[in-house]
């Protein structure tokens, strides 16, 4: 991150690149997809960013995204739902119809066989699917009411099930697949950008 030169898609999403997400399997499959905020236009590469090649445009706007190791599923989370592309595929409506998808995480132990994904919805509610995206239920429990805004997953999720939230009054932790949670700490505030869950050196245990 020293160094930044402005992407391929810049243009193409006219300024307005909405979500990034490059696999968990970068150095074996070195695929990562991008969409535009404006209609949703799902992008992938497959060289790690030399060439991008469009999949679908859903033609709604996005908002998150993820997906499973070389495409086998991609999730789009639109301001009006979650669609799924299968094996770069056209995108389909999957679930959330009329809910904004705020943010979407992945177990990077897919090819293992954890098929977990985590929703964070606008409207405050927090998903868990442990079957690839076919279902949902939403978390109980849960630590705070307030608007969420961001989900991430510990590298090692499939072993260590670390799932962290962060929203406007701070960051929570579970250590059970989103069980239980723990309070972190209280974020600084600014109405102008949004607090994202990052990981930097070692996760936290």
């Amino acid at each position: 991150g020293a160094n930044w030169n402005l992407g391929l898609l810049d243009a193409t999403c006219g300024g307005g690149s909405a979500a990034l997400f490059a696999s968990w399997d970068w150095e074996n499959d070195r695929s990562a997809w991008a969409a535009c905020d404006r209609d949703g236009a799902l992008y992938r590469t497959a060289n790690r960013g030399m060439n991008w090649d469009v999949v679908d445009v859903p033609g709604i706007g996005a908002m998150s995204l993820t997906a499973a190791p070389n495409g086998e599923r991609v999730f789009l989370g639109t301001i009006d739902g979650l669609y799924i592309s299968e094996n770069d595929g056209p995108l389909e409506l999957a679930a959330f119809d009329d809910m904004q998808i705020q943010s979407l995480a992945i177990s990077p132990q897919w090819a293992d066989g954890d098929r977990t994904l985590y929703a964070i919805i606008a409207n405050g509610g927090w998903y868990i699917s442990e079957d690839g995206g076919d279902s949902w239920s939403a978390l109980t429990n849960l630590p705070s009411e307030n608007y969420a805004l961001s989900v991430a997953v510990s590298p090692d999720f499939g072993t260590d099930g670390i799932v962290a939230v962060a929203g406007y009054d701070g960051a929570y932790l579970s250590h059970d697949r989103g069980k239980t949670w723990a309070w972190l700490n209280t974020l600084e505030l600014h109405e102008e950008t949004s607090p994202q869950v990052v990981l930097e050196g070692e996760w936290y245990q």
